[in-house]
């Protein structure tokens, strides 16, 4: 199987809801992905200065913007983290965000994958 074909695979239901376009969704990560390192740094900041509303602000930016690649993985325990930090619950919120860190960061790297199928 080829690089394109596993990205095709990988992004089946993306594809699916974008009613089969793989080129859109190719162009989508093109815009997605320069804006995650800032986001990810916006998460990071909330939590650190426990400010509940950035760090909710910034988990639901996450969450919009990875959710076309993800509805049903990593993106719902963000809306987990997002839930919690708008308790004001934010020990809990920032506990569940490391914990998921590694497979947030492995999916952009394969939305990544998708910049370079073009």
């Amino acid at each position: 199987m080829n690089r394109t074909s596993d990205l095709r695979e990988r992004f089946a239901h993306a594809i699916e809801r974008l009613d089969g376009d793989f080129e859109l969704l190719c162009d989508m990560a093109a815009l997605t992905i320069p804006d995650c390192p800032d986001v990810i740094a916006q998460v990071e900041s909330g939590f650190e200065s426990g400010d509940p509303e950035l760090t909710a602000s910034s988990l639901h930016k996450l969450k919009g913007m990875l959710s076309t690649y993800d509805a049903d993985g990593v993106v719902l325990e963000i809306g987990e983290m997002l839930a919690m930090a708008r308790r004001k619950h934010l020990k809990e919120s920032e506990a569940l965000y490391r914990q998921e860190l590694p497979k947030i960061k492995s999916l952009i790297r394969e939305i990544e994958g998708l910049c370079e199928a073009e």
